[in-house]
C-alpha cells in the first residue's frame, strides 16, 4: 500500500530529483496560462505514477508558457530522482531566485527547495582537468563546454563520462571517467601533436572530503549506516549473552553450595545473603539473556537490510515526489 502525505505535515525533505529540458514547441509558446496549469497537474499526476521523464516534459512545457516558482520547483524534484543531478541543482537554485520567502503562502515550499538544495550539492560530482594548450575545446558526454584555460572544473552527475580534448595542430584526446556521487578528482591532460610519443598516463586524484551519498546507488554489497548500525546493536547483543552466561554460571555455583549447606531446605542463619546473591544473579542473568535475543535479532535484522537495499533510489521506503502544492511525502508499506 502507498499513501501520499503533504510534506507540511512531514516538516522536511529528503533526497529527491533530475532530466534535461526539452524545447518548447510552437503551440506551446502561444499557450494560455488555462494550459500552462493543465500541464502542470498532468506533471504532477505523471510523477505520482513514477513517469519521471514524462514528469520532467511535462513540467517544462508548463514553464515555457508560465514559468511560476511551483513547476520550477517540481522540475528540481523529478530531475533529481532520474539522477541528473546537475539539473535539478540548477533548477532548485533557479526556484530560490523566483520564490520570495517572505511570502507566507512559499514559506514551507522554500525551506523544502532549501533542503534539497543541500543534498543536491552533496550529490554531484566535480571533475577539474589541468589541460595543455590552454585553448583546447572541451567536449564531455557529446556536448561541448565553454570556456578555455589551462585549468577547468566542471560539475558532472555521478556515474561514467566520456571526455574529449580537441585544439588545432594537436592530436584528439580522448578518455572516460567513473564518479562516484560527491567525488572530485584532477587529471592533467596535454594533448600531443602528430607523430610524438605520448607521455605516461596521469593517475586520477581524488579528495578525500568528498562526501558521497546514496542518491543512485547500486544493489546491495556495501555497507552503509543501517549495516554499521547493525553490526554495533548485534555486539551489544552478544556482549549481554556473554554477561548473561557468566551471572548464570555464578548463580548456579551459588544455588549448588546452598544445596550442600541446606539439607531438607533448611538453611542455617547465616546463608540468608547467599539465597539473595543467588535470587539477584539469576534474575540479571535472565534480564540479559532477553537484552541478548533482542539486540542480535534486531542487528542482523539491519544488516540484512542495508544489504539487500544497496542504497539505491528504487529500495527507499520513503521518498518526496511533485504535487500540486509543490512537493509530497510518498510512504511505501
Amino acid at each position: 500500500m502507498t499513501r501520499t502525505i503533504p510534506l507540511v505535515a512531514v516538516g522536511s525533505v529528503i533526497a529527491l530529483l533530475s532530466v534535461a529540458a526539452p524545447r518548447a514547441s510552437a503551440q506551446d509558446a502561444a499557450a494560455s496560462p488555462e494550459q500552462a496549469r493543465e500541464l502542470f497537474v498532468q506533471g504532477v499526476q505523471a510523477s505520482q505514477e513514477d513517469r519521471w521523464a514524462d514528469a520532467v516534459e511535462l513540467f517544462r512545457r508548463s514553464r515555457a508558457i508560465l514559468e511560476r516558482p511551483s513547476a520550477v520547483f517540481n522540475t528540481a524534484v523529478a530531475l533529481s530522482r532520474i539522477g541528473r543531478v546537475v539539473e535539478a541543482l540548477e533548477d532548485c537554485e533557479r526556484y530560490l531566485e523566483l520564490a520570495d520567502e517572505s511570502d507566507r503562502s512559499e514559506a514551507e515550499r522554500y525551506g523544502q527547495a532549501r533542503l534539497l538544495l543541500e543534498e543536491l550539492q552533496t550529490r554531484v560530482a566535480t571533475l577539474t582537468l589541468t589541460v595543455e594548450p590552454a585553448d583546447a575545446e572541451l567536449e564531455i558526454d557529446g556536448r561541448p563546454r565553454e570556456g578555455t584555460g589551462a585549468e577547468r572544473s566542471v560539475r558532472l552527475d555521478p556515474g561514467e563520462h566520456a571526455v574529449e580534448l580537441r585544439a588545432h595542430g594537436f592530436e584528439l584526446h580522448r578518455f572516460e571517467v567513473t564518479l562516484a556521487p560527491g567525488a572530485r578528482q584532477t587529471r592533467a591532460v596535454e594533448l600531443q601533436r602528430p607523430g610524438t610519443a605520448p607521455p605516461p598516463a596521469s593517475p586520477f586524484d581524488e579528495d578525500d572530503g568528498a562526501t558521497p551519498t546514496d542518491g543512485g546507488g547500486g544493489g546491495g554489497g556495501d555497507l552503509g549506516t543501517l549495516g554499521l548500525v547493525g553490526i554495533i546493536v548485534g555486539g551489544v547483543g552478544v556482549g549481554a549473552g556473554v554477561v548473561a552466561l557468566g551471572t548464570g554460571v555464578a548463580s548456579q555455583s551459588t544455588y549448588d553450595d546452598l544445596g550442600a549447606r541446606c539439607p531438607g531446605d533448611v538453611c542455617p542463619a547465616d546463608a540468608e545473603g547467599d539465597i539473595s546473591s543467588g535470587e539477584s544473579l539469576a534474575v540479571a542473568s535472565t534480564v540479559m539473556l532477553g537484552l541478548s535475543v533482542v539486540g542480535i535479532g534486531v542487528g542482523v535484522a539491519l544488516l540484512i537490510v542495508d544489504l539487500t537495499s544497496g542504497g539505491g533510489d528504487e529500495a527507499q521506503a520513503v521518498r518526496v515526489v511533485p504535487s500540486e502544492g509543490g512537493a509530497a511525502l510518498r510512504v511505501a508499506f
